[in-house]
């Protein structure tokens, strides 16, 4: 997911070696872990690995 950097700074949460989350998606909600990376353009993307249901 990429995500405006001049918003908000949700995403800063985050960097580094990132954190646990939880995300809905179809009406599910699911477990994961994000990392924020920010580019040499100063683009923030954000990675996300969902858990095993």
């Amino acid at each position: 997911m990429w995500v405006s950097v001049g918003r908000r700074g949700w995403w800063r949460n985050f960097s580094g070696d990132g954190g646990p989350l939880k995300i809905r998606l179809d009406g599910a909600d699911r477990a994961g872990h994000a990392v924020a990376e920010r580019d040499e353009q100063g683009r923030v993307k954000v990675v996300v690995r969902l858990d095993p249901r």
